[in-house]
């Protein structure tokens, strides 16, 4: 997996990332500190009633899902072409957390996305695609799969032309 809850949480807020893993029925249940707590692996306040136990768990649950559907969604793409799982240098290098996080975010918001959270989403499933098609490359990594470029490669020496060039 490329990127856990806690760092959904640093990279959107645990307000956001709390209200939309609490799920669509209200009331909502889920506050931001029962959430974090959660996702720190802490006990919950004594207070906290079954209700939003569930509902915490529920929410952990989700957050989870999205971020492991996400993960798969990239390895779909980024299988085509290299070995999985990558090595944590080229996640680093290639910024793969913050990818995963915004299709793990656009996952979560589902129909209540904004137009920054659906963009995220296109510009790093564009990217994706443009490196399953050998577009472009991550940095760092080993092919595994088929490297050469579908279409739209750039290729290097030199070849027969039908061209008369001696008149030049």
């Amino acid at each position: 997996m490329y990127a856990t809850i806690l760092q959904l949480i640093k990279a959107f807020g645990i307000v956001e990332t709390a209200r939309v893993c609490d799920g669509d029925a209200a009331p909502f249940l889920v506050t931001a500190a029962l959430f974090a707590a959660a996702a720190k692996g802490e006990e919950l306040p004594d207070a906290t009633t079954p209700e939003e136990e569930a509902a915490v768990a529920a929410a952990i649950e989700r957050a989870g899902d999205a971020l492991v559907q996400a993960s798969r969604t990239m390895d779909s793409y980024l299988g085509v072409r290299f070995t999985l799982p990558l090595s944590p240098e080229v996640v680093e290098a290639n910024g793969l957390r913050t990818r995963c996080l915004n299709i793990g975010r656009y996952l979560l918001h589902d129909d209540r996305a904004t137009e920054e959270i659906r963009n995220r989403y296109k510009d790093d499933m564009t990217w994706l695609r443009e490196i399953r098609d050998g577009k472009a490359q991550l940095i760092g990594a080993e092919g595994g799969g088929s490297t050469a470029p579908t279409s739209g490669g750039i290729r290097h020496g030199q070849g027969v032309s039908g061209f008369q060039w001696s008149g030049f």
